[in-house]
């Protein structure tokens, strides 16, 4: 059977939601389709459930989809990445690994009071000393948010990620940085992705990744 990309697949994971736990056998039928058990190593994490609390995923069913996955995939970390607005609601399963939350149009989350206090709450909310913390960078543009709410003109963007990269090597939980979003039109038809940036911002994003895998 020819090889998937696992891109693909981890996103058919994500779309999956916590619906796994309602599928029975599907569940190792889905493992097996997409060779997951060989496929493993290519994969750096599995998303589970976007934003749970604010999309109304109970802690039930959250803990029921990452405990079999879990179960299922051991070495692979499980990821969640929580919308602002729940994460005082958020509870966290133990067999979650990588966790995360969002919030945009802010220029220097290491300075903004809500910001800090929001990422002090989900920090309180891991449920055990292994877990791991991800920044979710703002790498995407849309003028009327990001000028209106957040004040940052597009030029500015290269900065936020500068922000972003010294608020996670701050954070001595942080495993990683990903950002939103990648493709343009998304959200918005005039929004901007990152791989549409101005040249010189693709390029800074560029320099942080070669600086976090030693690539420089």
């Amino acid at each position: 059977m020819p090889k998937k990309n696992l891109k693909t697949i981890i996103q058919q994971i994500s779309n999956f939601n916590c619906s796994l736990i309602y599928r029975g056998s599907g569940q190792n039928e889905f493992v097996s389709i997409n060779d997951l058990q060989v496929n493993q190593n290519l994969i750096q994490t599995f998303y589970i459930g976007e934003e749970p609390t604010w999309n109304g995923i109970s802690f039930s069913e959250l803990k029921s989809a990452t405990d079999y996955v879990k179960l299922t995939l051991p070495n692979v970390p499980i990821m969640i990445i929580e919308a602002y607005p729940a994460v005082d609601q958020l509870q966290i399963p133990n067999s979650v690994d990588w966790i995360g939350f969002d919030h945009y149009f802010i220029k220097n989350p290491k300075t903004d009071t809500h910001y800090l206090n929001e990422l002090n709450t989900l920090k309180s909310k891991f449920s055990n000393n292994d877990q791991k913390l991800v920044i979710v960078m703002d790498t995407h543009f849309m003028s009327s948010f990001h000028n209106d709410i957040g004040g940052i003109e597009l030029n500015e963007m290269h900065e936020v990620a500068n922000n972003y990269y010294e608020l996670a090597k701050s954070e001595p939980k942080t495993i990683a940085i990903i950002g939103y979003f990648w493709p343009s039109g998304f959200d918005l038809p005039n929004s901007i992705g990152a791989r549409n940036m101005p040249q010189s911002i693709k390029e800074n994003y560029i320099r942080i990744g070669k600086e976090i895998t030693n690539k420089n």
